[in-house]
């Protein structure tokens, strides 16, 4: 099913559900009972024939039954195992800092309040993160069957930029998901949704004969069964604002909705991004980083940002990649819809913060708990981001080699190169001097037009727009960021027909993308080779590489003529392995060795290293007489 027609179909859905929301209920949940009949009839009959096969050779040993047995036996064997090993995966738990009465008494007073008044479940874990977002999560022990151990998940950031009336109207939200009535019926039929996505994914991992007997099945059942899914979980969605609305006030929910859809893009924007900044100045990361939020969120973004974001917020439509309502149509169902004149302006945050009410003197320590777990995660990334600081700050600073031997020099890429570095050191903005630079002597630059498109693209500005539809006309390898920036760029300002018309610029860029990664899964006899494009430099580190295996005696290397993505060079590098007889050599070493040849080796656009044998020894064959192919010979 095309994503438009499964729109047209949530679409239809979402009418009959309301008209008739307990009878949609009960039929999703029929659908979601045929679906587990027929997997565990496949399961059961397909053992039952394995079982059956095995007992005829038992019983009948010949070839004929041997034969029989290999054939079908592997078939329905491997069908079985497939969908026991996808049936018993295991998931990883929610992780944060748990919080008990002893280190967060009032929050856990006031979630206990919550829970007996909409009448929830009880909660086996509550945990703190640094994650600007309220969630409860029911974890499957048992996969597919069940038995959920219920999180609720509290993020730090949003205590912080919440009053406590505002996080107790989240909290209430969130509860209402597991509240009684056909609502917790809705939102097991949504987790089961979830179920069955990870079900399907792990067959599809599995490319064993015996799924393909699923796939007919599961290209009639999931789109349908995920579409009446995500239907009832867009309605309770509007259920649990209405119950938050009751318990917590429909001013304090929908403050609380506004609040998050400009704070979420404040901390991203601003916060974050200067921390990444920083992360090119200082070699370590901050030990406490939690504990700078409290102010930056008190300040909030400036009246000028906030204000546009707000006004954002409104424009922006709901759509089938998120089971949430957009907030003009959460607002409206609370009745707390603004005016025109209105939407601009962004709840102030004033008094007690909800971390501060709730969490008193305990904040400061899990604050600092919190941050030191983030310094140790972020450690690794923290140390590659300063090392890249430095290389792209010694690019900005060192002075052409051809300008210093006195040669002529291509002062565009000179520009572009350093661009690229300020760009990647010190932001979009600080590099939009130099690709102005490059554009007055190069206009149809394709990476300065991309360049530029980027960044007024994230400014708002229109004119963003056609300079990345430039770039793209130029060169086709900016083609899925150019497409994402001008989808974002239309997602937040509201434009519907031009969504309408990227979703089919996607759609069609997706099948394009999958027909070049055919072509460049496949090694076909009817191959057209010609002389490989490998630098000076790549061809040194290749040899560098098999020196360093003697069991590789030579190698060719051939670019494959493509059909698809002609820019994105396709390299095969056949390797002659040789050792001596009386070695033995072990299953797999091949596959290893061809691992590690890939592993260290830096290659401008796809590649594939093979060995020379079995059934891709004509291949290699082939390679070796296009001129100019062989790159190592063992001296």
């Amino acid at each position: 099913m095309t994503s438009e027609r499964f729109e047209e179909h949530v679409r239809r859905l979402e009418a009959a559900e309301k008209k008739h929301p307990n009878w949609f209920v009960w039929g999703t949940g029929l659908l979601a009972c045929l679906g587990f009949a027929y997997l565990l009839a496949v399961f059961l009959c397909s053992l039952a024939l394995t079982f059956g096969l095995a007992g005829l050779v038992i019983t009948h040993p010949n070839a004929a039954t041997i034969k029989l047995a290999l054939v079908f036996g592997l078939l329905f064997g491997g069908l079985s195992l497939a969908i026991l090993r996808a049936l018993c995966v295991r998931l990883r738990a929610p992780e944060g800092l748990e919080l008990r009465r002893s280190n967060a008494p009032g929050l856990m007073s006031l979630i206990e309040q919550l829970r007996k008044r909409i009448g929830s479940t009880r909660f086996h874990k509550v945990l703190l993160t640094g994650e600007y977002n309220a969630a409860v999560v029911q974890h499957p022990r048992l996969g597919m069957f069940g038995w959920h151990k219920n999180f609720l998940i509290i993020g730090l950031p949003l205590m912080h930029s919440m009053t406590p009336a505002e996080f107790e109207a989240v909290l209430a939200h969130e509860f209402a998901h597991l509240a009684g009535g056909h609502g917790r019926f809705g939102n097991w039929l949504y987790r089961l949704r979830q179920s069955w996505e990870r079900l399907f994914e792990q067959l599809a991992r599995q490319q064993t004969g015996g799924v393909k007997i699923l796939t007919v099945f599961i290209g009639w059942f999931w789109p349908r069964f995920n579409a009446r899914a995500f239907v009832l979980s867009r309605a309770n969605e509007y259920a649990a604002d209405a119950l938050a609305a009751r318990v917590a006030g429909k001013t304090n929910m929908a403050s609380a909705l506004k609040r998050i859809s400009v704070y979420s893009r404040h901390l991203d924007e601003s916060f974050w991004h200067d921390v990444y900044m920083r992360a090119a100045r200082e070699a370590e990361p901050p030990a406490n980083i939690y504990s700078e939020l409290p102010d930056h969120l008190r300040r909030g973004p400036d009246p000028e940002k906030a204000e546009k974001w707000m006004r954002q917020s409104y424009l922006m439509n709901t759509t089938t990649a998120d089971t949430h309502p957009c907030l003009r149509e959460r607002l409206d169902a609370l009745g707390e819809l603004p005016s025109e004149e209105q939407r601009g302006m962004m709840p102030k945050l004033s008094g007690e913060t909800a971390a501060a009410y709730y969490l008193g003197a305990q904040e400061e320590v899990l604050s600092a708990s919190l941050g030191r777990e983030w310094a140790v995660e972020a450690c690794e990334r923290w140390k590659e981001r300063h090392a890249e600081a430095e290389k792209l700050a010694a690019v900005i600073e060192a002075p052409s080699a051809d300008s210093e031997a006195g040669k002529a020099v291509d002062q565009v890429a000179v520009l572009w190169k350093r661009a690229d570095a300020t760009a990647g050191l010190e932001g979009s903005a600080a590099a939009q001097p130099l690709i102005h630079e490059i554009l007055a002597l190069d206009p149809a630059h394709a990476g300065a037009l991309f360049a530029r498109g980027a960044h007024r693209v994230s400014q708002d500005e229109s004119g963003g727009l056609e300079d990345l539809e430039k770039a793209l006309s130029i060169d086709g390898s900016w083609e899925e960021s150019a497409l994402q920036l001008i989808g974002g760029y239309h997602h937040r300002h509201g434009n519907k027909e031009q969504l309408e018309v990227l979703r089919r610029r996607w759609e069609a860029y997706e099948g394009r993308m999958a027909e070049a990664q055919g072509e460049r899964d496949l090694l076909l006899l009817t191959d057209v080779y010609e002389h490989h494009q490998l630098g000076e430099a790549c061809i040194m580190q290749l040899r560098r590489i098999l020196e360093a295996e003697k069991a590789v005696a030579e190698a060719w290397c051939v670019r494959k003529v493509t059909k698809h993505l002609k820019h994105v060079p396709m390299h095969l590098i056949a390797l002659r392995i040789k050792v001596p007889w009386w070695k033995l050599r072990l299953d797999g070493a091949n596959g290893r060795l061809v691992q590690r040849v890939l592993a260290k080796l830096e290659i401008e656009g796809s590649c594939i290293v093979f060995t020379r044998e079995k059934e891709l020894k004509r291949q290699a064959d082939r390679m070796a007489q296009v001129e100019g192919s062989r790159v190592y010979l063992k001296g």
